[in-house]
């Protein structure tokens, strides 16, 4: 803590850091703080907001300048210096089929070069595209979007391999069936580090199995889901008016294409339901079909940096053909 030459209190800390030992510049707005507008107000100290801001291996510089209550800065104390810890990143993250298993898809990455040796990993997953990784419900910048404004935590799972199933019917992790996914080094003293680039899901990928089994004359219940994208917030010119919202939001649409006649198929919801009237096997294929909103800019603006949206449409993302097998028996 510093100390008033006149004894006045210490109202206030500013604290800086960069990777220049002249401290020329801040290397981020996260490093250029009042700490009166953190966590830490009213401490000696400054705290990072999350891990991975930080490269491991890299020296850093910082100093700090304390205000009285008189509001009169001091001047700056010495430059002083560290080198980052902590493992890094993991790299090469990337979604592959299951040899041998068409309905699963397995996430692998490898070890992030320089830095701690990572000892495990912490996996998580989200609908967001860009999202960040977080251990619990986090508020989220929706704009104008019809979404909750705070969303559920993205933890997934931890493991010391470098590989985790992530999409298929049945898998017992949380946010398994997501359309992103991210990857977290863990160091030996259970620091972590930075979270890597995300992994993009293939799309759509239908998630669920149906009941292979039917009774006759007894309702029957089954659902097809897949895997789509919330998109990211984006900012637009409408107008007069500047407007936030969430973009390339997909929504999946569901076609009977082939099915035995009790057989009834949501084209929203994907729900299948119905009552089967005779004994036997059916074959069904149900069409499955992503469309995400788009904007289109007027081109004349666009020209001088300005997008201005003419009108919201939506384009079609890709479609897959699902195909099981229903047998009715009594």
């Amino acid at each position: 803590p510093a100390e008033d030459p006149d004894g006045d209190a210490i109202a206030d800390y500013h604290f800086q850091l960069a990777d220049r030992p002249d401290m020329a510049w801040p290397l981020s707005s996260n490093f250029e703080k009042l700490v009166s507008n953190t966590a830490d107000r009213g401490k000696a100290r400054y705290r990072l907001p999350y891990p991975g801001l930080l490269t491991p291996g890299v020296t850093y510089y910082w100093r700090v300048r304390a205000k009285d209550a008189q509001g009169v800065w001091g001047p700056w104390g010495a430059t002083w210096s560290f080198t980052a810890g902590g493992p890094a990143p993991p790299a090469d993250v990337r979604l592959e089929p299951v040899p041998g298993d068409s309905t699963r898809v397995v996430l692998r990455w490898k070890p992030g070069p320089g830095g701690e040796k990572p000892v495990k990993y912490r996996v998580y997953g989200s609908d967001e595209k860009g999202f960040t990784v977080s251990d619990e419900a986090y508020v989220v910048n929706v704009g104008a979007s019809d979404l909750p404004r705070k969303f559920a935590a993205n933890f997934a799972a931890e493991t010391a391999g470098t590989e985790l199933v992530v999409l298929g019917p049945g898998l017992d992790v949380p946010n398994a069936n997501r359309a992103f996914y991210r990857v977290v080094a863990v160091g030996g003293a259970g620091k972590r580090g930075g979270p890597s680039d995300y992994a993009a899901a293939p799309r759509p990928f239908v998630t669920t199995r149906p009941p292979d089994r039917a009774t006759v004359g007894a309702a029957y219940k089954g659902s097809l889901a897949t895997v789509r994208s919330l998109g990211d917030l984006r900012t637009y010119q409408s107008g007069q008016k500047s407007v936030s919202r969430f973009w390339e939001v997909e929504t999946p649409h569901f076609a009977l294409v082939q099915g035995p006649s009790w057989l009834r198929l949501d084209e929203k919801t994907g729900a299948i339901t119905g009552t089967p009237d005779a004994e036997g096997a059916a074959d069904v294929m149900v069409k499955v079909t992503l469309e995400r909103t788009v904007r289109k800019l007027d081109d004349s603006r666009l020209s001088w940096g300005h997008e201005l949206v003419k009108e919201v449409g939506t384009d079609a993302v890709g479609s897959v053909t699902h195909r099981f097998r229903i047998t009715v028996g009594r």
